[in-house]
Protein backbone atom coordinates (compact mmCIF):
# COMPACT_ATOMS: atom_id res chain seq x y z
CA UNK A 1 0.00 0.00 0.00
CA UNK A 2 3.10 2.23 1.29
CA UNK A 3 6.16 2.97 -1.57
CA UNK A 4 9.30 2.61 1.16
CA UNK A 5 10.96 4.72 -0.88
CA UNK A 6 8.95 6.70 -1.93
CA UNK A 7 8.39 7.79 1.85
CA UNK A 8 11.99 7.99 2.79
CA UNK A 9 12.40 10.89 -0.26
CA UNK A 10 9.50 12.30 0.36
CA UNK A 11 10.51 12.99 3.71
CA UNK A 12 14.00 13.75 3.49
CA UNK A 13 13.05 16.55 0.70
CA UNK A 14 10.55 18.11 2.56
CA UNK A 15 11.77 18.00 5.56
CA UNK A 16 14.74 20.86 4.22
CA UNK A 17 12.02 22.24 1.84
CA UNK A 18 8.87 23.19 3.68
CA UNK A 19 9.78 23.22 7.25
CA UNK A 20 9.72 26.97 7.57
CA UNK A 21 7.71 27.37 4.29
CA UNK A 22 4.38 28.78 4.96
CA UNK A 23 1.29 26.15 4.44
CA UNK A 24 -1.24 26.86 2.91
CA UNK A 25 -5.12 25.23 3.37
CA UNK A 26 -7.34 24.74 -0.21
CA UNK A 27 -10.10 23.10 -1.12
CA UNK A 28 -10.71 20.78 -4.28
CA UNK A 29 -11.68 23.64 -6.29
CA UNK A 30 -9.36 26.09 -5.33
CA UNK A 31 -6.69 23.26 -6.10
CA UNK A 32 -8.24 22.99 -9.45
CA UNK A 33 -8.57 26.59 -9.90
CA UNK A 34 -4.89 27.98 -8.96
CA UNK A 35 -3.67 24.91 -11.40
CA UNK A 36 -5.32 26.42 -14.14
CA UNK A 37 -4.15 29.54 -13.66
CA UNK A 38 -0.33 28.39 -12.73
CA UNK A 39 0.46 24.53 -13.86
CA UNK A 40 3.35 25.43 -16.66
CA UNK A 41 2.53 22.42 -18.99
CA UNK A 42 -1.19 24.29 -19.30
CA UNK A 43 0.55 27.50 -19.87
CA UNK A 44 2.60 25.66 -22.44
CA UNK A 45 -0.44 24.06 -24.12
CA UNK A 46 -2.44 27.33 -24.10
CA UNK A 47 0.36 29.50 -25.66
CA UNK A 48 -0.13 27.03 -29.30
CA UNK A 49 -3.67 29.09 -29.21
CA UNK A 50 -1.59 31.92 -29.67
CA UNK A 51 1.00 30.75 -31.81
CA UNK A 52 -1.87 29.41 -34.50
CA UNK A 53 -3.55 33.11 -34.17
CA UNK A 54 -0.33 34.33 -35.58
CA UNK A 55 -0.31 31.67 -38.37
CA UNK A 56 -3.81 32.88 -39.15
CA UNK A 57 -2.54 36.50 -40.04
CA UNK A 58 0.11 34.73 -42.37
CA UNK A 59 -1.87 32.71 -44.39
CA UNK A 60 -2.20 35.85 -47.03
CA UNK A 61 1.63 36.11 -46.96
CA UNK A 62 3.20 36.71 -50.50
CA UNK A 63 6.41 35.18 -52.03
CA UNK A 64 8.90 37.85 -52.20
CA UNK A 65 9.34 40.53 -54.56
CA UNK A 66 11.96 40.18 -57.33
CA UNK A 67 14.02 43.61 -58.04
CA UNK A 68 16.18 42.87 -60.83
CA UNK A 69 19.39 45.12 -62.26
CA UNK A 70 20.06 44.38 -65.43
CA UNK A 71 23.68 46.38 -66.60
CA UNK A 72 25.75 46.21 -69.38
CA UNK A 73 26.02 46.15 -72.85
CA UNK A 74 22.41 44.61 -73.56
CA UNK A 75 21.38 46.84 -76.49
CA UNK A 76 24.24 47.94 -78.86
CA UNK A 77 27.64 49.00 -78.33
CA UNK A 78 27.10 51.05 -75.28
CA UNK A 79 28.23 49.34 -72.44
CA UNK A 80 26.22 51.25 -69.66
CA UNK A 81 22.40 50.39 -70.37
CA UNK A 82 21.00 49.37 -67.43
CA UNK A 83 17.03 47.75 -66.45
CA UNK A 84 15.30 47.77 -63.24
CA UNK A 85 12.72 45.67 -63.32
CA UNK A 86 10.33 44.69 -60.51
CA UNK A 87 8.16 41.73 -60.45
CA UNK A 88 5.50 40.05 -57.97
CA UNK A 89 4.41 36.30 -58.17
CA UNK A 90 0.70 36.37 -56.36
CA UNK A 91 -0.19 32.89 -55.76
CA UNK A 92 -3.87 31.64 -57.08
CA UNK A 93 -6.46 33.62 -55.08
CA UNK A 94 -8.00 29.88 -53.74
CA UNK A 95 -4.58 28.95 -52.23
CA UNK A 96 -5.33 32.35 -49.45
CA UNK A 97 -8.55 30.92 -48.61
CA UNK A 98 -6.95 27.47 -48.36
CA UNK A 99 -4.15 28.24 -45.76
CA UNK A 100 -6.80 30.42 -43.56
CA UNK A 101 -8.94 27.19 -43.48
CA UNK A 102 -6.19 25.47 -42.07
CA UNK A 103 -5.22 28.02 -39.88
CA UNK A 104 -8.65 28.25 -38.57
CA UNK A 105 -8.83 24.47 -38.17
CA UNK A 106 -5.23 24.66 -36.56
CA UNK A 107 -6.49 27.45 -34.13
CA UNK A 108 -9.97 25.13 -33.09
CA UNK A 109 -7.53 22.07 -33.13
CA UNK A 110 -5.16 24.36 -30.27
CA UNK A 111 -8.33 25.27 -28.08
CA UNK A 112 -9.28 21.79 -28.19
CA UNK A 113 -5.64 20.86 -27.03
CA UNK A 114 -6.11 22.83 -24.12
CA UNK A 115 -9.78 21.76 -22.80
CA UNK A 116 -8.10 18.14 -23.13
CA UNK A 117 -5.15 19.04 -21.03
CA UNK A 118 -6.99 21.12 -18.87
CA UNK A 119 -9.51 17.69 -18.22
CA UNK A 120 -6.20 15.83 -17.69
CA UNK A 121 -4.91 18.29 -14.70
CA UNK A 122 -8.29 18.57 -12.88
CA UNK A 123 -8.41 14.69 -13.01
CA UNK A 124 -4.66 14.48 -12.19
CA UNK A 125 -5.21 17.54 -8.96
CA UNK A 126 -8.40 14.70 -7.79
CA UNK A 127 -6.88 12.36 -7.68
CA UNK A 128 -4.59 13.36 -5.34
CA UNK A 129 -6.40 15.33 -3.38
CA UNK A 130 -8.76 12.10 -2.79
CA UNK A 131 -5.93 9.83 -2.29
CA UNK A 132 -4.60 13.12 0.35
CA UNK A 133 -8.17 12.64 1.91
CA UNK A 134 -8.02 9.07 2.33
CA UNK A 135 -3.88 8.89 3.99
CA UNK A 136 -5.40 11.73 6.30
CA UNK A 137 -8.64 9.53 7.41
CA UNK A 138 -5.89 6.79 7.69
CA UNK A 139 -3.66 8.87 10.03
CA UNK A 140 -6.72 9.16 12.25
CA UNK A 141 -7.52 5.65 12.46
CA UNK A 142 -3.79 4.91 13.27
CA UNK A 143 -3.77 7.67 16.28
CA UNK A 144 -7.42 5.36 17.34
CA UNK A 145 -4.96 2.68 17.20
CA UNK A 146 -2.19 3.39 18.94
CA UNK A 147 -4.42 4.97 22.13
CA UNK A 148 -5.93 1.65 22.18
CA UNK A 149 -2.57 -0.30 21.50
CA UNK A 150 -1.20 1.70 24.11
CA UNK A 151 -3.49 0.93 26.88
CA UNK A 152 -2.84 -2.46 25.61
CA UNK A 153 0.90 -2.74 26.29
CA UNK A 154 0.54 -0.77 29.52
CA UNK A 155 -1.87 -3.16 30.74
CA UNK A 156 -0.01 -6.10 29.80
CA UNK A 157 2.85 -4.80 31.10
CA UNK A 158 1.53 -4.10 34.82
CA UNK A 159 0.21 -7.44 34.47
CA UNK A 160 3.23 -9.03 33.73
CA UNK A 161 4.97 -6.97 36.69
CA UNK A 162 2.52 -8.49 38.77
CA UNK A 163 3.11 -11.99 37.88
CA UNK A 164 -0.79 -12.16 36.48
CA UNK A 165 0.43 -12.16 32.92
CA UNK A 166 2.73 -13.77 30.12
CA UNK A 167 5.92 -11.97 28.11
CA UNK A 168 4.06 -13.36 25.48
CA UNK A 169 1.47 -11.02 26.02
CA UNK A 170 3.91 -8.06 26.85
CA UNK A 171 5.70 -8.50 24.05
CA UNK A 172 3.61 -8.90 21.55
CA UNK A 173 1.06 -5.77 22.68
CA UNK A 174 4.14 -3.60 22.83
CA UNK A 175 5.32 -5.10 19.10
CA UNK A 176 1.43 -4.12 17.77
CA UNK A 177 2.45 -0.41 19.21
CA UNK A 178 5.93 -0.40 17.75
CA UNK A 179 4.24 -1.22 14.09
CA UNK A 180 1.36 1.18 14.37
CA UNK A 181 3.55 3.68 15.23
CA UNK A 182 6.19 2.59 12.09
CA UNK A 183 3.16 2.71 10.19
CA UNK A 184 2.13 6.03 11.25
CA UNK A 185 5.34 7.74 10.20
CA UNK A 186 5.13 6.31 6.76
CA UNK A 187 1.91 7.58 6.39
CA UNK A 188 3.00 11.13 7.61
CA UNK A 189 5.42 10.90 4.97
CA UNK A 190 3.45 9.77 2.31
CA UNK A 191 1.36 12.84 2.99
CA UNK A 192 4.09 14.98 2.75
CA UNK A 193 4.80 13.31 -0.65
CA UNK A 194 1.10 14.12 -1.85
CA UNK A 195 1.06 17.33 -0.55
CA UNK A 196 4.36 17.95 -2.47
CA UNK A 197 2.65 16.73 -5.79
CA UNK A 198 -0.09 18.58 -5.42
CA UNK A 199 1.82 21.64 -4.95
CA UNK A 200 3.82 20.72 -8.22
CA UNK A 201 0.32 20.56 -10.27
CA UNK A 202 -0.83 23.65 -8.84
CA UNK A 203 2.72 25.27 -10.25
CA UNK A 204 2.87 27.22 -6.94
CA UNK A 205 5.41 27.81 -4.59
CA UNK A 206 4.13 28.08 -1.26
CA UNK A 207 3.52 24.36 0.46
CA UNK A 208 -0.14 22.73 0.47
CA UNK A 209 -2.66 21.27 2.17
CA UNK A 210 -6.51 20.26 1.63
CA UNK A 211 -9.27 20.75 3.74
CA UNK A 212 -9.21 17.97 6.05
CA UNK A 213 -13.24 18.01 6.85
CA UNK A 214 -14.41 17.63 3.33
CA UNK A 215 -16.27 15.10 2.78
CA UNK A 216 -14.14 11.65 2.54
CA UNK A 217 -16.76 10.02 -0.14
CA UNK A 218 -16.64 11.58 -3.57
CA UNK A 219 -20.91 12.60 -4.81
CA UNK A 220 -21.45 11.21 -7.91
CA UNK A 221 -24.63 10.44 -10.05
CA UNK A 222 -24.23 8.14 -12.68
CA UNK A 223 -25.35 8.53 -16.19
CA UNK A 224 -27.17 6.15 -17.94
CA UNK A 225 -25.78 7.31 -21.33
CA UNK A 226 -23.87 5.32 -23.34
CA UNK A 227 -22.33 8.01 -25.35
CA UNK A 228 -21.01 9.85 -22.41
CA UNK A 229 -17.36 9.71 -23.72
CA UNK A 230 -18.48 12.05 -26.87
CA UNK A 231 -17.66 14.67 -24.47
CA UNK A 232 -14.26 14.34 -23.78
CA UNK A 233 -11.89 17.01 -25.04
CA UNK A 234 -9.51 14.57 -26.20
CA UNK A 235 -11.61 12.44 -28.57
CA UNK A 236 -12.94 15.79 -29.89
CA UNK A 237 -9.21 17.00 -30.61
CA UNK A 238 -8.72 13.37 -32.21
CA UNK A 239 -11.21 14.40 -34.50
CA UNK A 240 -10.29 18.19 -35.05
CA UNK A 241 -7.31 16.16 -36.50
CA UNK A 242 -9.17 14.90 -39.19
CA UNK A 243 -10.01 18.30 -40.53
CA UNK A 244 -6.57 19.82 -39.77
CA UNK A 245 -5.11 16.80 -42.44
CA UNK A 246 -8.47 17.40 -44.90
CA UNK A 247 -7.33 21.42 -44.70
CA UNK A 248 -3.66 20.62 -45.36
CA UNK A 249 -4.85 18.40 -48.35
CA UNK A 250 -6.49 21.75 -49.71
CA UNK A 251 -3.63 23.99 -49.25
CA UNK A 252 -1.68 21.32 -51.48
CA UNK A 253 -4.06 20.74 -54.21
CA UNK A 254 -4.63 24.23 -54.39
CA UNK A 255 -0.75 25.10 -54.47
CA UNK A 256 -0.41 23.57 -57.35
CA UNK A 257 -2.70 25.76 -59.48
CA UNK A 258 -0.89 28.53 -62.05
CA UNK A 259 0.36 31.36 -60.13
CA UNK A 260 0.00 35.03 -61.44
CA UNK A 261 3.22 37.34 -62.59
CA UNK A 262 2.97 41.17 -62.74
CA UNK A 263 5.85 43.44 -63.32
CA UNK A 264 7.57 46.93 -64.40
CA UNK A 265 10.30 47.73 -65.83
CA UNK A 266 12.17 50.81 -66.50
CA UNK A 267 15.26 50.66 -68.21
CA UNK A 268 17.90 52.82 -70.95
CA UNK A 269 18.37 51.82 -74.64
CA UNK A 270 21.25 54.07 -75.86
CA UNK A 271 20.77 54.44 -79.45
CA UNK A 272 17.23 53.75 -79.95
CA UNK A 273 15.00 55.64 -81.78
CA UNK A 274 12.60 58.47 -80.13
CA UNK A 275 10.23 59.01 -83.38
CA UNK A 276 9.37 57.72 -86.38
CA UNK A 277 11.72 59.96 -88.82
CA UNK A 278 14.27 58.36 -86.94
CA UNK A 279 15.56 61.78 -86.49
CA UNK A 280 16.39 61.54 -82.46
CA UNK A 281 17.70 58.53 -80.91
CA UNK A 282 18.09 57.74 -77.28
CA UNK A 283 20.71 58.69 -75.10
CA UNK A 284 21.47 57.50 -71.29
CA UNK A 285 19.10 59.83 -69.83
CA UNK A 286 16.00 58.60 -72.20
CA UNK A 287 14.00 55.82 -69.94
CA UNK A 288 12.05 53.40 -71.64
CA UNK A 289 9.08 51.48 -69.22
CA UNK A 290 6.81 48.95 -69.27
CA UNK A 291 4.85 45.92 -67.43
CA UNK A 292 4.93 42.13 -67.39
CA UNK A 293 1.81 40.12 -66.89
CA UNK A 294 2.15 36.10 -66.87
CA UNK A 295 1.45 32.83 -65.62
CA UNK A 296 3.37 30.73 -63.52
CA UNK A 297 2.57 26.57 -63.37
CA UNK A 298 5.04 23.50 -62.92
CA UNK A 299 5.94 21.80 -66.41
CA UNK A 300 5.56 18.81 -63.43
CA UNK A 301 2.79 17.70 -62.19
CA UNK A 302 4.08 14.05 -61.19
CA UNK A 303 5.41 15.62 -57.64
CA UNK A 304 2.41 17.51 -56.75
CA UNK A 305 0.30 14.68 -57.35
CA UNK A 306 1.84 12.53 -54.74
CA UNK A 307 1.86 15.26 -52.82
CA UNK A 308 -1.70 15.57 -52.69
CA UNK A 309 -2.06 11.40 -52.53
CA UNK A 310 0.33 11.82 -49.48
CA UNK A 311 -2.21 14.66 -47.83
CA UNK A 312 -4.94 12.17 -48.87
CA UNK A 313 -3.50 9.33 -46.77
CA UNK A 314 -2.81 11.39 -43.80
CA UNK A 315 -6.61 12.06 -43.74
CA UNK A 316 -7.48 8.41 -43.60
CA UNK A 317 -5.06 7.75 -41.06
CA UNK A 318 -6.42 11.10 -38.84
CA UNK A 319 -9.69 9.31 -39.50
CA UNK A 320 -8.85 5.88 -38.18
CA UNK A 321 -6.90 7.22 -35.71
CA UNK A 322 -10.02 8.50 -34.16
CA UNK A 323 -11.68 5.63 -34.60
CA UNK A 324 -9.09 3.75 -32.47
CA UNK A 325 -9.40 6.51 -29.93
CA UNK A 326 -13.24 6.33 -29.77
CA UNK A 327 -13.12 2.40 -29.24
CA UNK A 328 -10.98 2.84 -26.67
CA UNK A 329 -12.57 5.45 -24.64
CA UNK A 330 -15.47 3.42 -24.81
CA UNK A 331 -13.70 0.33 -23.84
CA UNK A 332 -12.28 2.00 -21.31
CA UNK A 333 -15.58 4.07 -20.03
CA UNK A 334 -17.68 0.46 -20.03
CA UNK A 335 -15.06 -0.88 -17.49
CA UNK A 336 -15.08 2.00 -15.47
CA UNK A 337 -19.14 1.54 -14.95
CA UNK A 338 -18.54 -2.17 -13.89
CA UNK A 339 -15.58 -1.26 -11.62
CA UNK A 340 -17.62 1.64 -10.79
CA UNK A 341 -20.86 -1.11 -9.80
CA UNK A 342 -18.69 -3.07 -7.61
CA UNK A 343 -16.58 -0.64 -6.09
CA UNK A 344 -20.32 1.01 -5.13
CA UNK A 345 -21.66 -2.11 -3.95
CA UNK A 346 -18.60 -3.13 -1.52
CA UNK A 347 -18.59 -0.19 0.08
CA UNK A 348 -22.19 -0.50 0.81
CA UNK A 349 -21.68 -3.57 2.20
CA UNK A 350 -19.33 -1.95 4.28
CA UNK A 351 -20.96 1.04 5.35
CA UNK A 352 -24.37 -1.24 6.41
CA UNK A 353 -23.03 -4.11 7.82
CA UNK A 354 -18.62 -4.34 8.25
CA UNK A 355 -18.41 -1.21 9.42
CA UNK A 356 -20.84 -1.10 12.10
CA UNK A 357 -19.99 -4.60 13.03
CA UNK A 358 -16.76 -3.62 13.16
CA UNK A 359 -17.38 -0.72 15.81
CA UNK A 360 -19.49 -3.34 17.93
CA UNK A 361 -16.45 -6.20 18.27
CA UNK A 362 -13.91 -3.48 19.33
CA UNK A 363 -16.59 -2.08 22.00
CA UNK A 364 -18.38 -5.19 23.29
CA UNK A 365 -13.89 -6.50 23.52
CA UNK A 366 -13.27 -4.14 25.66
CA UNK A 367 -15.79 -4.13 27.81
CA UNK A 368 -15.79 -7.54 28.18
CA UNK A 369 -11.74 -7.44 28.62
CA UNK A 370 -12.28 -5.06 30.96
CA UNK A 371 -14.67 -7.15 32.94
CA UNK A 372 -12.62 -10.17 32.73
CA UNK A 373 -15.12 -12.11 30.54
CA UNK A 374 -12.38 -12.69 27.49
CA UNK A 375 -8.17 -12.73 28.42
CA UNK A 376 -5.62 -11.18 26.42
CA UNK A 377 -4.78 -12.88 23.52
CA UNK A 378 -8.81 -13.13 22.12
CA UNK A 379 -8.91 -8.94 23.00
CA UNK A 380 -6.02 -8.75 20.78
CA UNK A 381 -7.80 -10.97 17.92
CA UNK A 382 -10.92 -8.99 18.21
CA UNK A 383 -9.15 -5.68 18.14
CA UNK A 384 -7.03 -6.86 15.18
CA UNK A 385 -10.31 -8.18 13.23
CA UNK A 386 -12.18 -4.86 14.31
CA UNK A 387 -9.24 -2.81 12.49
CA UNK A 388 -8.87 -4.69 9.58
CA UNK A 389 -12.47 -4.21 8.90
CA UNK A 390 -11.44 -0.50 9.33
CA UNK A 391 -8.76 -0.50 6.85
CA UNK A 392 -10.42 -2.24 4.24
CA UNK A 393 -13.24 0.36 4.25
CA UNK A 394 -10.97 2.55 3.74
CA UNK A 395 -9.62 0.86 1.10
CA UNK A 396 -13.04 0.46 -0.15
CA UNK A 397 -13.76 4.42 -0.10
CA UNK A 398 -10.35 5.19 -2.35
CA UNK A 399 -11.37 2.22 -4.67
CA UNK A 400 -14.96 4.11 -5.24
CA UNK A 401 -13.52 7.73 -5.28
CA UNK A 402 -10.37 6.66 -7.33
CA UNK A 403 -13.14 4.53 -9.72
CA UNK A 404 -15.50 7.93 -9.60
CA UNK A 405 -12.83 10.52 -11.00
CA UNK A 406 -11.27 8.69 -13.53
CA UNK A 407 -15.35 8.43 -14.82
CA UNK A 408 -15.52 11.94 -14.71
CA UNK A 409 -12.22 12.60 -16.19
CA UNK A 410 -13.79 9.88 -19.35
CA UNK A 411 -16.94 12.27 -19.50
CA UNK A 412 -15.13 15.42 -19.01
CA UNK A 413 -17.77 16.13 -16.01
Amino acid sequence: MINPLRTIVSALLLTGSTAFAQTKVVSLDTAVSIAYANNKNLQAVSAQTEYYQYQKKASTELPKTDVTLTYGQYNSFYKQDNNITVAQTIPFPTVFSAKSSLANAQLKGASLQVASTKNELAYQVKQVYYQLLFWNRYKQMLQNQDSSYSQLATGAALRYKTGDGTLLDKTSAETRLSETRNTQMQVAAEILGLNSQLQQLMGVTYAVQINSSDSLIRPFTMLNDSAAVAANPQLAYMKQQIEIAEREKSVISNSALPEFKIGYFNQTLYGAPLDAANSQFAGPNNRFQGVQVGLVFPLWFYPNVNSSKAAGTQVEIAQLNYESEQIMYQSLYDQAIQRYLAAQSNLAYYEKSALPNAVLIETQSKLSYKNGDIGYTQHLLNLQQAIAIQESYLSAVNEYNQTVIYIEYLTAR
